[in-house]
């Protein structure tokens, strides 16, 4: 299992997966699909963002917390959550309040 170095992420949706074209591009590992899930940054009517992840249907999956996520289901994430695509790893550090 590979950890990642921190990875910024912008409001809406932020694909993940080994083609440049992600927002999230993952050259290091084989297992990672093409198109593997999508990150959604959303803002909530309180000021606060909420991330999701989605599972684009990958072959190797995605995990929260070594819990698999079914393909084309859509799950919140939290801080100190990991989230694993294929055999890489992120942890969520923060999810940060939208600026005034």
């Amino acid at each position: 299992r590979q950890m990642c170095k921190e990875t910024g992420l912008r409001q809406g949706d932020n694909t993940v997966g080994r083609l440049p074209l992600n927002t999230v591009t993952i050259e290091s590992s084989p297992y990672v699909a093409r198109e593997h899930a999508v990150l959604s940054l959303e803002l909530a009517p309180s000021g606060l963002n909420f991330l999701y992840l989605t599972d684009m249907g990958s072959s190797n999956g995605s995990f929260v917390n070594q819990k698999p996520v079914p393909g084309h289901t859509r799950i919140r994430v939290h801080p100190g959550d990991e989230v694993t695509f294929a055999d890489v790893t992120f942890r969520v550090i923060e999810i940060q309040r939208e600026e005034d």
